[in-house]
């Protein structure tokens, strides 16, 4: 979620910037470094990264695996993910690690 925000942002600022055709002219990359700065704060950031993540689907799709790959974070033991759509393995896994409040907080900061 906090990725789709950024790239929405330079998708609009890359356009800009370059249908401009003037690369000395920065003031766009200036607004944008300040709009993102003003926009993405921690408590956003953590509110963004916890919201829109389906754990009841993940629990039934992975079952009592997810206790599994749970413990193991917990015992801080290597845990290796893979799957053939990054973008669905990586919204588990961050569905996975939203269990654990603290550390995403400790990952933001």
């Amino acid at each position: 979620p906090t990725c789709s925000v950024i790239e929405s942002k330079l998708r609009l600022a890359t356009h800009a910037y370059f249908n401009s055709k003037d690369f000395n002219d920065i003031s766009i990359l200036v607004q944008l470094y300040d709009d993102l700065n003003s926009t993405l704060t921690v408590d956003h950031a953590l509110s963004v990264v916890t919201q829109g993540y389906d754990i009841i689907n993940i629990v039934f799709s992975l079952q009592h695996k997810v206790l599994q790959i749970w413990k193991a974070i917990l015992l801080q033991k290597r845990v290796m993910v893979f799957g053939s759509n990054a973008g669905i393995t990586s919204s588990w896994v961050m569905s996975i690690v939203s269990l654990f409040p603290s550390f995403l907080e400790s990952l933001i900061n």
